[in-house]
C-alpha cells in the first residue's frame, strides 16, 4: 500500500481545485421545480463563467438524485441521462416519486478539469 504524506495529499487538492477554477465551467439547473409522481426530463446545463451555454465534451458524466436536501440522502431515484438538442444540455429523466426537495447531482469533466454541482429541483404534488 502506497502511503502519501500529508503534504503531498494537500498539493494534490490544490491542483485538482485550481484546475476546477481555470475550467471557468459550472452547470445550471434550467428547471426549479417538476410535479411529483410522474416520470419528467429536468434540464441541467454546461455554462461558462459569463453563463453562456457551452457546448464541450462531457466525460465520466454521472447523475445521483435523492432527497438530501430534505435530510433524506437514502431516498434515491434512478435517472436516464440524454443529451439535450441545445449546446451543453443534459436531460435527466427521473420520477421524483415523493414531494419535496430532490437534488440532481451532475458530475462529469471537460478536458481533465472536473464539473460538479448539486442542484435542487422542488416536487410538487
Amino acid at each position: 500500500m502506497k502511503r502519501f504524506s500529508l503534504a503531498t495529499l494537500a498539493a494534490t487538492l490544490v491542483m485538482s481545485t485550481a484546475a476546477f477554477a481555470q475550467s471557468g465551467l459550472s452547470w445550471k439547473l434550467l428547471d426549479s421545480s417538476v410535479p411529483s409522481n410522474a416520470t419528467h426530463q429536468i434540464h441541467v446545463q454546461l455554462i461558462d463563467g459569463s453563463g453562456h451555454a457551452v457546448a464541450q465534451a462531457v466525460t465520466a458524466l454521472t447523475v445521483r438524485v435523492d432527497m438530501g436536501p430534505d435530510g433524506m440522502a437514502d431516498m434515491t431515484t434512478p435517472a436516464k441521462v440524454s443529451l439535450g438538442k441545445a449546446p451543453g444540455d443534459v436531460v435527466v429523466e427521473t420520477n421524483l416519486y415523493a414531494p419535496g426537495r430532490w437534488a440532481v447531482i451532475v458530475s462529469g469533466a471537460v478536458k481533465g478539469a472536473p464539473v460538479k454541482a448539486s442542484l435542487v429541483v422542488t416536487a410538487k404534488p
